[in-house]
């Protein structure tokens, strides 16, 4: 009796091309994307170099435009494009956001000098965002919220006036919407500065019960209009189609997180357009984390079979290596 192996998933590409490779070799034990993962993962790497190194450009395009060719006589791709069933319109959103100076200032520190002496706990520490992640993490934190590094500090952060002029019009409608952010200090901290709209919350520190109860009451509850909850949390297996509304108050680089949150309201039984706003820091990693996620996006749809080459070269930017540089201060 021979035995017949299927993968079913909606995002074979979650974050990277190359992430498919795996996925592949479980079923053909390398007859498509070949036994070398890490040959594979180098021409297929969304890297930094891209924009300045036109062969190594052309090689990873050949290569990710290849990868479903190279699976199709065994693979069936449909998406919600595929008139299989119908939706409303997806509008994507970027509002933009200016600095609230001490705000800025911070951020300037952590970008300019790598580090900054800020409060925790109580007590006057230095900083050190040396190492690259936890550099972009504190520029990323900075400009969503620097309450959530400094607890010194008690401004007002900018993304929060375009923040409540988005709600203001929402619930004007009638209608509810979706806060994404990365960091529980935000969601605890949004929930209770939003309260007056009547909002809820949902992050991994809640358990289950409290996220249910969440859940349930902003479905149900009409005077509730606001749902603030972590991606991590909150990004799988439900379906928030009372709302047409997600705002990203911020993001990490994870394009998985961006997509899945997107999709609660964007599913079977929705009935109006939806719109995702995007709000960003001017002149901030912000505008990186957009650039990246949007070239990845288009990088995951090209592996994957959703958009043609063409397509993706009229769409594609490789500015991401470029601007990447100048936030960390590397001449290339």
């Amino acid at each position: 009796m021979s035995l017949i192996s299927i993968i079913m998933t909606g995002t074979p590409v979650a974050n990277r091309p190359y992430d498919i490779w795996a996925q592949i070799w479980f079923l053909d034990q390398g007859k498509s994307l070949g036994n070398d993962f890490n040959k594979f993962k180098h021409d297929a790497d969304l890297s930094n170099d891209l924009a300045q190194n036109q062969e190594r450009r052309d090689e990873f395009e050949d290569t990710i435009g290849s990868i479903f060719h190279r699976i199709s006589n065994f693979s069936v791709r449909e998406t919600k494009n595929s008139g299989i069933i119908e939706l409303p319109q997806k509008v994507i959103i970027t509002v933009q956001a200016d600095w609230e100076k001490h705000q800025y200032n911070l951020y300037r520190l952590v970008k300019e000098e790598m580090r900054a002496v800020v409060i925790q706990e109580g007590i006057p520490k230095e900083d050190d965002a040396e190492p690259v992640l936890k550099r972009l993490l504190r520029l990323v934190q900075i400009a969503s919220n620097p309450h959530l590094i400094d607890e010194n500090y008690h401004s007002t952060p900018g993304k929060l006036d375009v923040l409540e002029d988005i709600i203001s019009d929402v619930c004007n409608k009638g209608e509810k919407c979706i806060i994404w952010s990365s960091f529980t200090e935000n969601v605890d901290w949004l929930t209770n500065h939003l309260h007056s709209f009547g909002s809820c919350k949902v992050h991994g520190k809640l358990d289950i019960e409290k996220r249910n109860r969440s859940i349930d009451q902003f479905i149900n509850d009409p005077s509730t209009h606001i749902l603030v909850a972590t991606p991590q949390a909150a990004k799988e297996g439900l379906t928030l189609t009372v709302s047409n509304h997600v705002i990203f108050y911020d993001r990490t680089f994870s394009l998985d997180d961006y997509l899945q949150s997107q999709d609660r309201i964007h599913r079977i039984s929705q009935k109006k357009t939806c719109y995702i706003y995007n709000l960003i820091m001017n002149d901030s990693i912000d505008e990186w984390v957009d650039i990246l996620l949007r070239s990845k996006q288009l990088a995951a749809q090209l592996a994957q079979g959703d958009i043609s080459l063409e397509f993706y070269q009229s769409q594609i930017s490789y500015d991401f290596g470029a601007i990447i540089s100048n936030i960390l201060g590397i001449d290339k």
